[in-house]
């Protein structure tokens, strides 16, 4: 089976079909996201299908250039900190921007130094974040380790994000951070808004130190703020400014607003 892209061929694998992922949302698939994730590295690009019907459990994945990745189903977040190893802060903030630490969790799924991704389809990616939120208040539960966000799309340009459902962040939900040339349309993110921080920091869509980006018409329902435009934390020209950001036609539900 073979996916178009961009004028291409590229090869469409199955996550169940080819690599025997089971989703019975108790399974940890983790080595056959990352054996799948690492074939179209290697291969060039293409596309990875998480078929519906299915709850599928995994650790974080890494995605890479001219890669589609198509959910149908759900990729749910295994419940243990330990399997989402610490990564360094990013360069513009210099501490982690959950707890001030010196590491963070890896994002769930993350692209970094990539081009030409889309991420979309009809099913969810779940963050399982009522395992992480107690972490907020607990830091040495934690490890002083800032919890996942759960997707980042680091310094990659052509990115493509639709249809799918972000859902029960740990932390930010959506964040382009070092960025240029990204759509984001026609999805929804959707995470708890609870009294007391006890769900805290589940930002909708954080754009980051990027530009030329449009945010339309998503649904987004989460506790903190919907769509934040930032750029780091540090001075002296160390974060990236952001330019040219267009957020329309969004209907936003429970949350904090544009900030």
């Amino acid at each position: 089976q073979q996916v178009s892209q961009r004028g291409t061929h590229r090869k469409s694998i199955s996550i169940d079909r080819d690599y025997g992922a089971i989703g019975d949302n108790a399974t940890d698939n983790t080595n056959a996201f990352r054996a799948a994730t690492r074939e179209l590295r290697d291969n060039g690009g293409g596309e990875l299908v998480v078929p519906s019907g299915g709850v599928y459990q995994t650790a974080p994945f890494n995605l890479s250039s001219n890669v589609v990745l198509t959910v149908h189903g759900t990729i749910r977040g295994v419940q243990d900190q330990h399997k989402f190893p610490k990564v360094d802060p990013l360069p513009s903030y210099g501490r982690d921007a959950d707890f001030r630490g010196k590491y963070r969790r890896h994002p769930f799924v993350w692209a970094s130094d990539s081009t030409n991704i889309t991420i979309r389809g009809t099913g969810t990616i779940d963050g399982a974040g009522w395992y992480w939120y107690p972490f907020f208040f607990n830091h040495s539960a934690a490890y002083y380790i800032g919890r996942p966000h759960l997707m980042e799309i680091r310094n990659c340009t052509d990115v493509e994000i639709t249809g799918v459902t972000l859902k029960d962040s740990a932390f930010w939900t959506l964040h382009p951070v070092y960025c240029k040339d990204v759509h984001i349309h026609h999805m929804r993110i959707e995470a708890p808004s609870c009294r007391n921080y006890a769900c805290a920091n589940t930002d909708g869509i954080d754009v980051d130190s990027s530009e030329n980006i449009l945010i339309e018409h998503n649904y987004i329902s989460v506790g903190d703020d919907h769509i934040t435009v930032i750029s780091g934390k540090l001075r002296g020209g160390r974060s990236p400014p952001t330019r040219n950001v267009t957020a329309r036609d969004n209907y936003l539900g429970s949350g904090m607003g544009l900030s």
